[in-house]
């Protein structure tokens, strides 16, 4: 369908906007409420929970106070719906009862009537076949298999292509022309003197359609074993069935996924319809190819949140890492990316069939946030345990952050997690040359006594909690000023929850050995507390100079901790989803935070 307004003569939409109510049609998808002379509601573009997106009845006009989208009722079907701006007006044109006119689209050819009209037919064949045709028996039994109702499979439209090399042929296609946009749908195929087979047989069928509902192709499911025959057959790419764009499903979520604000990907179409047979209703499927540049630009459009689920096998992994590197380029703030991997070489199918929705449900609130996913598929193609591995491991995944954009807060905050799985700044691995600009200085003595010392670069490097572990180790004079640590464990600075363990540990019992101290230390930080490395970094420092680089680091640890609160309070008042007690909070840090600029 062409998106260019130009096509369709501007006489017509200014027609079609008279006879249409904006009130009406946005009330059909949110709870719009009266408030003096406009409607209010909740608004459906961003998440809040007082109302600021007001539609206006006497100018036909909509618009957020909170996220600033605004427009007409074409716009809002096209935001809010991922259409084009053709299919929003197809859309309201047949709720008015008006003929859309005829355009230089070739969307609105003869041509393309007649393939979406035998499409249409062979869906009714292909139903009628599975409620009546003597062999249809297995394909009945085969859906009650796996759980299938009646409803379901009229839900989804789902049929029966007899066995036989011509009996959707001889049903539906009368004449030659009917035969050749046969052809052209995808239904079948011509062989050699003009002579014609159907493409489907023995196999239940799947409709797919597109976004307004109509009929584009078909996926077909084999019955029983049949030598030299793929499990699944799928229509071939015609002028109106473009796999890279369409996804199995979509029409028949799109209520769920604008409830939920939420979009499951799966990899089959049986997949899509078992889940919504338990209720699961908002899943879509590709559809016999991986994700493409298309698949995740519209999913963007469609929900706030993607979840892909694959099967556990290596076609699954590899899909879903498919989909990750599709994903980056085209991240934002608003977005949220998920994974699900499922074990034992399970299917969503096969895993609701056995262990109830429920337990799917709770698959999907596990589901692993992409930079966890990203950062756990990659640590397992390297040995972190070694520096070597940990330098392949930053390259690796610097890689594919270097994708995302660099405006965005989630890519500064992967780095900072990052540099925590390896023990380096996060400013290094970003190549910022200004590190020491946010980190506590060595005193002027250190600097004086070190300047010419091989070990200053190295020193340097190493991150200002790293640092304080150090000093603590080799100046245990320092252990009162250890209650001053409590509760920086949640400052995003490599080697924050290594001292706060080591803090915590001294505090039970200052006189504790090095390797006391690193058996009481949890596994994972334990690893990192690198004795001999840790004394070497702090004997450079003078005891005279300690203490007052000990208390830096703390008070940088702190201004740090005080940022990252105001970053989350920023980030809500964006999302429009800050308490009445953090609209207070937030105000008072940013008037300290002014006042400490004055």
């Amino acid at each position: 369908m062409v998106d260019t307004p130009g096509r369709i003569p501007e006489e017509f939409i200014h027609s079609l906007l008279s006879r249409v109510d904006i009130v009406e049609v946005i009330s059909s998808y949110v709870a719009l409420r009266k408030a003096g002379a406009n409607f209010v509601a909740c608004c459906p573009f961003h998440s809040e929970k007082t109302p600021s997106f007001s539609v206006n009845h006497s100018k036909q006009f909509y618009h957020c106070f909170g996220c600033g989208v605004s427009g007409d009722v074409i716009q809002f079907l096209i935001e809010h719906n991922g259409m084009t701006f053709v299919e929003a007006v197809e859309q309201l044109a047949s709720q008015t009862g008006m003929q859309m006119p005829q355009t230089d689209s070739p969307q609105q050819s003869p041509e393309y009537n007649l393939i979406y009209n035998i499409l249409s037919e062979a869906t009714k064949f292909f139903e009628q076949q599975l409620r009546q045709h003597k062999l249809a028996t297995h394909a009945v039994q085969y859906l009650k298999d796996r759980g299938l109702t009646g409803l379901i499979a009229k839900s989804y439209r789902l049929g029966f292509a007899p066995p036989g090399w011509d009996n959707l042929l001889t049903s539906i296609a009368r004449d030659p022309q009917q035969k050749e946009a046969g052809v052209k749908a995808g239904l079948f195929v011509q062989r050699e003197g003009n002579r014609h087979y159907d493409r489907f047989r023995n196999r239940i069928m799947f409709p797919i359609r597109n976004r307004r509902g109509k009929i584009i192709g078909f996926g077909g499911r084999v019955i029983g074993k049949q030598e030299n025959e793929p499990k699944y057959l799928n229509s071939p790419e015609t002028i109106v069935f473009n796999k890279s764009q369409e996804l199995y499903g979509m029409y028949e979520a799109k209520q769920a996924i604008q409830k939920q604000d939420s979009v499951l990907v799966v990899e089959g179409y049986m997949d899509v319809v078992a889940l919504a047979q338990a209720g699961i209703n908002n899943a879509v499927a590709t559809l016999g190819t991986a994700c493409t540049e298309q698949h995740i630009e519209y999913l963007f459009k469609t929900a706030s949140e993607v979840i892909f689920c694959f099967d556990g096998d290596n076609a699954g992994k590899k899909a879903a890492w498919r989909a990750l590197e599709l994903c980056l380029p085209a991240l934002d703030d608003k977005h949220r990316v998920k994974f699900i991997i499922l074990g034992n070489s399970e299917d969503p199918d096969s895993f609701v069939r056995k262990h109830g929705a429920q337990m799917f449900l709770d698959e999907i609130k596990k589901a692993a946030a992409l930079p966890d996913f990203l950062f756990d598929s990659l640590s397992k193609q390297v040995d972190l345990n070694h520096i070597e591995g940990r330098v392949q491991f930053a390259n690796l995944a610097k890689e594919h952050l270097n994708k995302i954009s660099d405006s965005l807060l989630l890519k500064g905050m992967m780095y900072v997690r990052l540099g925590q799985l390896i023990d380096v700044d996060p400013a290094i691995l970003r190549d910022k040359k200004s590190l020491s600009l946010h980190s506590p200085q060595f005193t002027q003595v250190i600097a004086g006594k070190s300047r010419n010392s091989p070990h200053i670069k190295s020193i340097a490097l190493v991150s200002p909690a790293m640092r304080a572990v150090a000093l603590l180790l080799v100046y245990r004079e320092l252990n009162p000023k250890l209650s001053e640590l409590v509760g920086l464990e949640r400052v995003d600075i490599v080697g924050a929850g290594l001292l706060c363990a080591v803090c915590k540990v001294l505090q039970d019992d200052a006189a504790l050995s090095d390797e006391e101290i690193k058996d009481r230390l949890p596994p994972e930080l334990a690893k990192n507390f690198a004795i001999a490395d840790l004394r070497g970094i702090a004997h450079i420092v003078p005891i005279e100079g300690a203490e007052r680089e000990f208390l830096g680091i703390i008070g940088f640890l702190r201004r740090r901790e005080t940022e990252m609160v105001l970053e989350s309070l920023l980030l809500k008042a964006k999302q429009n989803v800050l308490s009445s007690e953090e609209k207070v909070r937030l105000q008072q840090m940013l008037q300290e935070k002014g006042r400490g600029l004055d």
